[in-house]
Formats: C-alpha cells, structure tokens, sequence
C-alpha cells in the first residue's frame, strides 16, 4: 500500500519512498509494516555509435558521449558479465558499453571500432628548385589513398596550402591515412635562379643536317644547350642526329635546373635538278625574257659552265650554245642541268609602199 491506511493495492513502485505490506490469507490480513524503497535511476548509455583510433588504443580512450558520476563499463562481448579493465588494448570490431551504480546496471549498448595502423613517415629528401615552383609540384611516394600533408615546422598545427611557393629551407610533410597521420619528415629545399628560355628561329637546311647544325642563343654561364623532338621528351637528342622537317624544342640547362623549351620550326630542303627541254629564243633576247615553269618560292640560275660559281646576269643577251641551269629555293641550290639554247634569227621587216590602193568591180 502507498500509506498504512490505504485500501487501494498497488502493483507498481515507481519512486522511492515508504511502503506498507501485510500478509493476506483465507480472508484475513495482517498487520501491515513499512519498507523503505529507494529507486536507483541510471541514464541511458549513449556512446559514439562509430569510433576510430589510430595505432595502441585502450579501452579508456573509447568515448561515452555523456556525462555521469556512474560507472561506465565496457564489454567486448554482448553477453559478457565482468567488464574490460581500463588498461586493456582494443582492437577493430564492436565493444559494449553500460552503466552501473547501487548493485544496478543498465542495458549494454553497441559501438563499432576502428582500430587502423599509423601510415609510415615518408622519406627525408631534398629537392632541388629552379625558380617559382610551389610545394604540390613535388612528388612524394604515398600510399595510395593516402594524403600529403605539408607543414612549416614540426609542431604547426594548420597543414600548408598546396600552392604554397617552397623557398630555401625546411618544409615538413606527412602522410594521412584512414585518418591516420604518419610522424612529420623534415623535407629540404634548395632554390636556384631560373633560366631563360633561348632564343631561337625557324631553321632550313640544304640536302641534310643533324642537330649539331641547330642554332640557338642566350646561353647563361655554366649552361648547356639541349634539343629535343616532343615538347615533353626526357631524353636529349644525340647532336649527330639526323634533322626531319618537323617542330624540334630546345632548352638550356645546368646542373641544377632546366628552362623552358623554346619550339622551332626545321624545314630539310631536297631539290633535284631541273629538267628543261631545248631553249628556242629569237636574237636579242635576255635570260630574263625566258619563261621555265616553277613551283612557288623556286627560282633559275644559268651559268656559263658547269663548275663556275658566278652566275650569268639576267639582263646578259642569249647566245645559241650551251648553258648550265639550277633552280634555288630559300637559300638551297640544286645540280645544274645542261641545256641547249637556240636563238634564231629575226627576219627583216617586210617592204613596200605605206600607202596603197586597189580597184575591185
């Protein structure tokens, strides 16, 4: 009974307090006597449902999400009955948590863990830089799927941006991995001037050429030229390599850096001599009123013998005998081909009277 005069039987005691019972049989009741209750409310369990650690992990380091002046118990079983030690290493899988106080325990509640490796620290280098160049250009073995992290020194505690220019000193990076972050390794830079890229201008060459024959300029002091055949090609061109009309890139580079490649033009020019019937010229007329068809840029060169190496004036008036011929394009010149000239004569101007007059019926 809820007091010692009450008549209403109750069947539920839901806050602590004093209660009465008697003994009931075959229709008579005792005397009733007082019991002191006292109810022991426990909160809820209400631990991070999901949680991750990385390297040792202990069971004090698993998080309840509350507060409470109760004992909190962890089990690494649903049905176990004696609780972790705070000492003991966790391991990836589910762990049980409650609460307990006054000989009362709650119901146990589940939490997945877990439990990764620390990704191993990557290895101290140093990079070499020539001119601006920023901290994402560098390429830094990771595990895949992991995360670079640069920071200015080994205790900042905000990651660098990637665009962050690198300059002479020490950058500190670390690799981050399911969540995870290795140890931090010092990484250092050593800045140098940037080259210039070298001047250069589009090439032609008669017959053949190699890449000796290639003409740049602007060399810095210590610098070598380097020719390439691809905008992106890592290995050098031998200089007794043949030239191809094509785009050939060059760069100058010292033992430090290497500019920019500067992209030229090479044209190989191949001419074979001109084939050209008997000329046939009337008196009087010059080189120049001589008409041989050509292809655009191609143009003819007459000679008085086959080894001279003074060409015959255009204005120079023909004569009937042999001449050597050899056509020339930007700078190139071909064999010379033996040609026969004829000049014939101009007949006379015709005769007669300028004024004449006929009669016709």
């Amino acid at each position: 009974y809820a007091t010692a005069e009450s008549n209403a039987m109750i069947s539920t005691i839901s806050q602590s307090g004093t209660y009465y019972v008697s003994a009931y049989e075959d229709g008579c009741e005792s005397d009733r006597i007082a019991v002191e209750f006292t109810i022991i409310l426990l909160p809820t369990p209400e631990p991070t449902p999901m949680q991750e650690f990385c390297g040792a992990a202990f069971v004090t380091e698993l998080e309840t999400n509350s507060q409470t002046d109760h004992q909190v118990n962890w089990y690494d079983d649903a049905n176990a009955s004696e609780a972790l030690p705070s000492t003991a290493l966790i391991n990836t899988g589910t762990y049980y948590m409650s609460y307990s106080g006054d000989g009362c325990e709650t119901e146990k509640e589940a939490v997945i863990v877990y439990v990764y490796e620390i990704p191993d620290s990557v290895e101290e280098q140093t990079f070499a830089v020539c001119g601006y160049a920023s901290l994402a250009d560098f390429a830094i073995d990771i595990p895949e799927g992991g995360v670079l992290n640069w920071y200015a020194s080994m205790e900042n505690l905000t990651p660098l941006e990637g665009t962050t220019q690198a300059q002479n000193g020490t950058f500190y990076a670390s690799v981050t991995y399911n969540n995870c972050e290795s140890e931090r390794t010092p990484i250092h830079f050593v800045v140098y001037a940037g080259l210039p890229m070298p001047a250069a201008s589009s090439q032609a060459f008669c017959e053949s050429a190699t890449v000796a024959d290639l003409v740049a300029s602007g060399l810095v002091s210590g610098a070598e030229f380097y020719w390439y055949d691809a905008a992106d090609a890592t290995q050098a061109l031998a200089t007794d390599t043949a030239l191809q009309n094509g785009t050939y890139y060059v760069s100058q580079e010292n033992a430090e850096c290497e500019s920019t490649r500067r992209a030229i033009s090479v044209r190989v020019i191949q001419l074979s001599a001109p084939v050209i019937n008997p000329i046939f010229v009337c008196d009087g007329e010059k080189i120049s009123d001589v008409d041989i068809p050509a292809t655009t840029g191609v143009e003819y060169v007459w000679y008085s013998n086959p080894t001279t190496t003074t060409p015959i004036e255009n204005e120079t008036v023909l004569s009937t005998n042999v001449y050597f011929i050899s056509k020339t394009l930007d700078g190139c010149e071909s064999e010379r081909t033996t040609v026969d000239v004829v000049v014939n004569p101009v007949p006379d101007a015709p005769t007669g009277e300028t004024q004449q007059s006929f009669t016709y019926d």
